[in-house]
C-alpha cells in the first residue's frame, strides 16, 4: 500500500464477487431456450414475435437506466448511504452494452411494429396524414440514428462511472480518492439533465410511436419512473442477496430501511405520473387520447390495467406504509421481487394493445422475457465476477456503513 493509502475498513466487504455461478448459466440457458422460442414462433407469426420482444426489451432497459438515474442522481446529491450499495446499481447499468445490441431487433422488425414504416398501409386517412406529416422525423434512418446517439452517450457516462468506481478498488493516495469523488459530483449533475431528455425521446421513439395519432408530455417520465422504482427494487434485492451470501454482510436494517423509504417514495411518484397522464387525457377529451387508453380499457386489456392499478401500486404501497416490514431482510426481497415481476405488466399494458390482438397475452411474451432478460442477467453477473461489491476504499463508505436511521 502506497503512502498516505485509506485502509480497507471493513474485512468481509473486501471480498471479490465470485459467486453467481449458477445464476449465470441458468441466465443462458434461460436466454437461448427464449431465443429459440422467439425464433420458432416468429416464423409462424413474426408480427407477434417482434412485438413480445419489445415489451420484454423495454422493460429491462427502463429497469438498466432506472439504475444509471440512480447512480447519477446520487453522486449529484453527495450522498453518503448509498454508497453501501452503489456498486449493485452500478452491476445493474453495466448491462448497457448488451441493451445496445439487443435494439437490433427492433429496428430489423420495425416494419412489424411502428406504422410510420409504412404509411400506404394505414387505412383511415387521418391517421395517414399523421404519420406523413412526421415522416421527416419518423423514419428508419433517422430512428436508427437516434438510438446510436442514445446509446452513445447512456454507455459513456456509464463506463466513466464504472471505470471510476473500480479504480478505487486498488490502494492509491487519499488525493487521488478526493479527485474521483470530485468527478462523480460533477459527472452525475452534469449528465443528468441530457440523460432524462435523451431517455425520454428515445420513450417516444420506442413506444409513443406504436400509436402515431397519440402524444403525451408526460409519457417519458411514466415509464422512466416506472424503470426507476423497478431499479430501485432490484438493487434492494440484490443488498438482501449479497448480504445473504457475506459480500456485505456489514449492511444493517437502516440500510434497508432507507432503500424501502425510497421504493415506497417513487413507487407513489411513478402512480402519480400514471394519473395525472390520464387526467390530463380525460379533461382535454380528444379523440386520439381518448382510443389511446379506450384500447387500454377493453376486453383482457382492461384486466391487465385493472392489475397494474391494483396490483403494481396498491399492494406494494400497503406493504410498504408498515415500518417493520421495511426494517426485514424477508420483506424487502419479498416486495422488491413483487414490484419486479409486477411492473413488467405495465409496460406490457403500454405496448401490447397497439398490435390489434383480441386478447394480451401470448405464449411468446414469457419466451421472450426468457431471451432479454436471462442474457441481461448472465452478462450482469459476467461483467461483476472478480471485482468488490462495495467501494471500500470510496472516502464514503465507512460513515455509509455506519448509517442508521429509525
Amino acid at each position: 500500500m502506497t503512502a498516505g493509502a485509506l485502509p480497507i475498513p471493513l474485512r468481509p466487504a473486501a471480498r471479490p464477487f465470485v459467486g453467481g455461478g449458477a445464476a449465470l448459466s441458468a441466465g443462458l440457458v434461460a436466454g437461448l431456450v427464449g431465443t429459440v422460442l422467439l425464433v420458432v414462433g416468429g416464423l409462424a407469426d413474426p408480427r407477434q414475435a417482434f412485438f413480445s420482444y419489445l415489451i420484454a426489451y423495454t422493460y429491462v432497459l427502463a429497469l438498466i437506466l432506472g439504475a444509471q438515474a440512480f447512480l447519477l442522481s446520487v453522486h449529484a446529491a453527495g450522498s453518503t448511504w448509498p454508497t453501501a450499495v452503489r456498486r449493485l446499481a452500478e452491476a445493474v447499468a453495466a448491462v448497457l452494452p448488451l441493451a445496445a445490441l439487443m435494439s437490433i431487433p427492433i429496428f430489423a422488425g420495425a416494419g412489424h411494429l411502428y406504422p410510420w414504416m409504412h404509411p400506404e398501409r394505414i387505412a383511415r386517412e387521418e391517421v395517414r396524414a399523421v404519420v406523413l406529416h412526421k415522416r421527416p422525423l419518423m423514419n428508419l434512418t433517422f430512428v436508427v440514428v437516434r438510438a446510436v446517439v442514445y446509446f452513445v452517450y447512456f454507455i459513456a457516462v456509464g463506463s466513466a462511472l464504472r471505470r471510476w468506481s473500480l479504480r478505487m478498488d486498488h490502494p492509491t493516495d487519499a488525493g487521488v480518492l478526493a479527485e474521483l469523488k470530485r468527478r462523480f459530483r460533477m459527472l452525475g449533475g452534469g449528465a443528468l439533465p441530457a440523460f432524462g431528455i435523451l431517455a425520454t425521446a428515445a420513450s417516444w421513439d420506442w413506444l409513443m410511436s406504436l400509436s402515431p395519432t397519440w402524444t403525451s408530455t408526460m409519457f417519458g417520465l411514466y415509464y422512466l419512473s416506472g424503470g426507476f422504482v423497478t431499479a430501485l427494487a432490484a438493487i434492494a434485492l440484490l443488498a438482501v442477496l449479497a448480504r445473504r451470501a457475506g459480500y456485505l454482510a456489514e449492511l444493517n436494517t437502516s440500510h434497508l430501511y432507507a432503500l424501502g423509504r425510497m421504493l415506497f417514495a417513487f413507487l407513489i411518484f411513478w402512480a402519480y405520473t400514471a394519473y395525472f397522464q390520464y387526467m390530463l387525457s380525460w379533461e382535454a377529451n380528444r379523440p386520439p387520447e381518448a382510443e389511446w387508453f379506450w384500447r387500454r380499457s377493453v376486453g383482457g386489456y382492461g384486466a391487465v390495467g385493472l392489475f397494474v392499478a391494483f396490483g403494481a401500486f396498491g399492494l406494494p404501497f400497503l406493504i410498504l406504509l408498515t415500518y417493520w416490514i421495511k426494517r426485514r431482510a424477508w420483506g424487502i426481497a419479498a416486495v422488491s421481487i413483487w414490484i419486479l415481476a409486477s411492473h413488467y405488466f405495465d409496460v406490457h399494458w403500454i405496448v401490447a394493445a397497439a398490435r390489434d390482438r383480441p386478447g394480451p397475452f401470448s405464449w411468446m411474451d414469457p419466451a421472450a422475457v426468457l431471451c432479454v432478460g436471462g442474457f441481461s442477467v448472465a452478462f450482469g453477473i459476467w461483467r461483476q465476477r472478480g471485482h468488490l461489491l462495495a467501494p471500500i476504499h470510496d472516502p464514503s463508505f465507512a460513515r455509509a456503513m455506519e448509517y442508521q436511521s429509525r
